[in-house]
This record gives structure tokens, sequence and C-alpha cells, in this order.
């Protein structure tokens, strides 16, 4: 959910020259003392002696993020230990895999460690030695996932072969590190208490969760997806990295992006790498690289947006499941501009993650949730964002409601009446004035608290956990003895919410209702009448 339109306070001199932080405000000294523990704090992450299949997915994750804010990771793993045969392609051996994965941030590791060790231990590990300095238990089994202070408690249960749950487990267990890493500037709670989390039900406890049947391997099948995913940036990304590691993953897969991977790109999203950012892969051939190795699953790629994709096609056609990995209210809009029936959505604003499942005609749409934003253009909005900006308050209600693209002109304008450095708002050229107030805000953040100020830290983990989820409602989607668990007016909840540094157990579970007014997409009657005849639904 938006936070109210204020305007954050301006830097009063250059932020710390360094791609995974931003100072918001303050001085470079900020910037410099979150740096300094970035660089400063060893991570220790500690493996079984003789890790599952689902400890390497978690650990192969874990490291991976880590290793996007933090150059100074150390490996407890066996050397001998095989990496899982049905791991995607890489080396024979474990060790190796989680080296490749903690240097895809292209971190070196060069500086000394200038604090006690960061342990994260994974499921029932045992470390060598004494532990000095903060711990962290994590484990994830099925569709559940484990985050907390003391070594789990798991019921004796035949897990299914799924890697929703230690992903998951990977994302929250990276966040808890960055806490931890990061609480002698910040203050905040490190780690949050123990709990369990199922994304097959959504739901989080401090004890075990019981699933039931549908949580067993028993109601587990090999899953056939048959989807199109709009969006294959950091979450799209990070769903892609889900489906990759579910072992006989079958069916159709259709990626839309207009992009090409760039060097921003390692602060947030697993499948950038040094290589891939350097080549400027584009983002959906990334996204097929890691999905090439299930034999049974067709993927299909498109650089361009998923409007441009549906217009490619003479004849207009029933969309399959649309997965909407995109990180604006604009690309939502067009997705849903596109008459899809079945749609997952997942973002994030910006450390805390949504996802939600919608039918059209049935409940909310994907714009339904965010008329409310859409319509909110009163006195006081406005108001705000002329303080915040200096431009009059007719300019602003005009850029509001017409969605029009901020020229360069305005841009300088603005950073003129905020004292910011010229050129320091570019990136917003051509983007919307709702872009720039969120941006502030910063996509896939955490806001760092300082005594002076607020520096905005990159959270790989927070994208990587929406991404996950994204996958989990594909999953479920395409095994028939789990459709009933999916996100959705069939379901039993439509929107799922987590702050993820406060953890699963302070994550709100809701079915907001479809917007009341004419102004939403879905209430066209037009489009009720294309959506009724192309998907042969009535009523």
């Amino acid at each position: 959910m938006s936070p109210p339109p204020t305007a954050p306070p301006t830097p009063t001199t250059e932020p710390a020259a360094d791609r995974r932080l931003r100072v918001v405000s303050g001085s470079t000294a900020d910037g410099d003392a979150v740096l300094a523990l970035l660089d400063g704090t060893p991570i220790r992450v500690v493996l079984p002696t003789a890790p599952a299949w689902r400890h390497q997915v978690l650990a192969l994750a874990l490291v991976d993020l880590l290793g996007r804010l933090f150059p100074l990771i150390t490996i407890d793993c066996d050397s001998a230990a095989s990496a899982h045969p049905l791991l995607p392609p890489g080396p024979p051996l474990l060790r190796p895999r989680l080296e490749e994965a903690a240097g895809h941030g292209a971190l070196g590791r060069t500086r000394p460690p200038g604090a006690p060790p960061i342990t994260i231990i994974v499921g029932d590990a045992v470390a060598d030695g004494p532990i000095v300095g903060p711990v962290v238990h994590v484990d994830g089994a099925g569709w559940q996932s484990y985050n907390g202070t003391t070594p789990p408690r798991w019921p004796d249960r035949d897990w299914p072969m799924v890697p929703v749950g230690p992903l998951a487990a990977a994302c929250r267990a990276a966040a808890q590190a960055t806490a931890a890493a990061l609480h002698p500037v910040s203050g905040a709670q490190v780690p949050p208490a123990s709990a369990y989390a199922s994304a097959l039900t959504h739901t989080a406890s401090p004890d075990p969760i019981d699933d039931g049947h549908a949580g067993s391997a028993g109601a587990w099948q090999n899953p056939a997806i048959s989807a199109v995913m709009a969006g294959a940036g950091s979450i799209g990304g990070a769903a892609a990295y889900a489906l990759a590691m579910t072992p006989s993953l079958a069916g159709t897969l259709t990626v839309t992006d207009p992009q090409q991977l760039e060097d921003k790109n390692l602060d947030r999203a697993l499948l950038a790498t040094a290589q891939t950012t350097a080549q400027r892969l584009w983002k959906v051939d990334a996204v097929q690289r890691a999905l090439d190795h299930h034999e049974a699953l067709r993927v299909d790629t498109y650089r361009g947006t998923l409007t441009d994709w549906v217009a490619s096609h003479p004849e207009p056609f029933p969309l399959p499941l649309v997965l909407t990995a995109v990180d604006s209210r604009q690309a939502r809009t067009a997705v849903q501009d596109c008459l899809p029936l079945d749609v997952v959505n997942a973002a994030c604003h910006p450390d805390e993650i949504t996802v939600s499942g919608h039918r059209t005609g049935t409940g909310p749409c994907l714009c339904c949730l965010h008329m409310e934003q859409v319509m909110d253009t009163t006195t006081t909005r406005a108001r705000l964002l002329e303080r915040a900006t200096g431009l009059n308050g007719r300019m602003i209600l005009h850029y509001l409601t017409a969605d029009i693209p901020l020229e360069a002109d305005v841009l300088r304008q603005i950073e003129r009446h905020r004292g910011l450095p010229p050129e320091s708002l570019s990136q917003y050229e051509n983007a919307t004035l709702e872009d720039l107030r969120a941006g502030e805000l910063l996509y896939g953040a955490t806001a760092v608290g300082t005594p002076t100020g607020t520096v905005a830290v990159a959270a790989p983990y927070v994208t990587a956990l929406a991404g996950v989820l994204l996958a989990a409602e594909a999953l479920k989607s395409a095994t028939p003895a789990l459709a009933g668990y999916r996100l959705g007016p069939d379901g039993g909840h439509i929107k799922y919410e987590e702050r993820v540094q406060r953890g699963p157990l302070q994550a709100l579970l809701t079915s907001p209702p479809r917007w009341a007014g004419s102004e939403c997409l879905c209430q066209s009657s037009r489009r009720q009448r294309l959506l009724t005849t192309r998907y042969a639904t009535f009523g």
C-alpha cells in the first residue's frame, strides 16, 4: 500500500557513490556509515554435513542474495558434498556452486572484517567452535519457511519437492541478516520473532503449521503450467528462478519484457550477474536461459510489453493465466487492458510486497486495487506536491490526472526548488509525477534511519520474495489438487501483504472489494462483452 504523498528531506551533500545505497537525507557521512557496515560485517553461512535438496536450494538463494550486499561471506560446507541431481545444471560439487552464487553481485572481498560475524545456520547444521555475534536460524520444506532465533521444530512429514518454502526462507533470512548488520546505525529490531510461514495457505505462526494433505508429497504432482508473464526484471526474474528450481516442470510459459539487464540490476535481480549485465542480455533471454534445462517446458520470449505481444497476433485470443511482475500502476493498467481472465500480480511498495489473485468480472480486477490512488487527486494531495516540487497546483493536477510524462525542463525546475544538484532527477524524464513521488521511496529498498538522515539500501530479498510467491501461485494453478489454495475471488483471500523486515507474523491477508464506481476498466460494458465472447463466460 502506498504511504501518504509526503516529500522526502533534501540531501545536504552528494551521496556515497555505491550502487547498493542512496542517501535520501543527511550527508555523505550517513552513506559512508552504512557502507562501512555492509563492507565490514562478515556473514557466515553454515550448512548441514549432508545437505538435502531443500537445504541446497535454500543456501544457493541465500548466498546469492547476501552476495549482492555483503562482500565478506564465509560458507561452511563439506567440500566433498555433491550438488543434488535435481538442481539446475552446474558444477557437480555444491561448494563451487555456492561460491559462484555468492559472487553474482560482483563485490570484491578485499576489506578485512570489522565486526563479529553474523552466523546463519541452515536446517539442523551445527557450527564448529563458539559463535560470537548474532545468530539466525533458517529452514524451509515444501511450501513452508522457518526463520528464527532457535532451531526449527519440524513435524515428521513427507514434504513435497517444492522449492517455494526454502526460497521464501532464504529471502527472509537475508532480510534478518541485513537488519542485524545495520543495527548499529538503524537500531531496528533484530531479528523478528521466530516464525513458520506457509505460502500454500498464506498463514504464519510461532509454531509449525499443519497444511494437511495439501501440503504433503501426496498432493503434489509434476506441475504443467500454462501462463504468460509480463515483466522479467527483479520480480519476474525471481519467479523464473523459483520455477527453475522446481523439478520436472512442464507446460508453456511466455515471457514479455522490453528491457535489457544493466549494472543497476545487480542490486536486486536474481538472474543478473556481472557477465549478463555486461552483455546487456535481454531480460526475457535471461529467463529462457534459467529455464532451459526443463525439457518438458516450452519457453517463448517477446522483447516488448504484453500489450505489444497481444497486438502481434492477427486475431484476438484468450490469454492463459497472466503473471504480472511490472513495477508501475500504468503498466498494470496496460496489462488489464489486454483483457486477461485470470491474473496473479506481485509488486513492491517499496520494502513491502503484495501478491494478489484476480478473475476479471468476479471480484476486484488488477486495476480495482489501485483505483483509489488514481481517484485521489484532492486539494490536500495537490498542495503537498506543490510544496514539494514548486510547480503550481493547476500543473500538478494536469500531470496527475492525465499521466503526462515529465519533461527535462520541469525536472530542472523541481531540482532548483529542492536545492538538488542539476540532473539528479534525470532518471524520471518521461516518467510521471506519480513515478517521481513513488521513486523517492525507492522500489525494492529498505530505508535505514541514521542519527542525522535516511539511507535507502538495496533490498534484493524484497523483490525476490515477491517473485517467489508469484511463482507459488503459478505452481498452485498448475496442480489441480492445489488450485483451491490460490489467491483470488475463488479462494479464501485475494491479497497478501508483508513487510519483509518485520516478518510474516505481521503480514496481512485481505479481500478488498471490487471498485464500486464506473471508472475502473473492468466496469466497461464493452470490455465485459469482449471478455464474455473471448472466454465463453456467462453471468
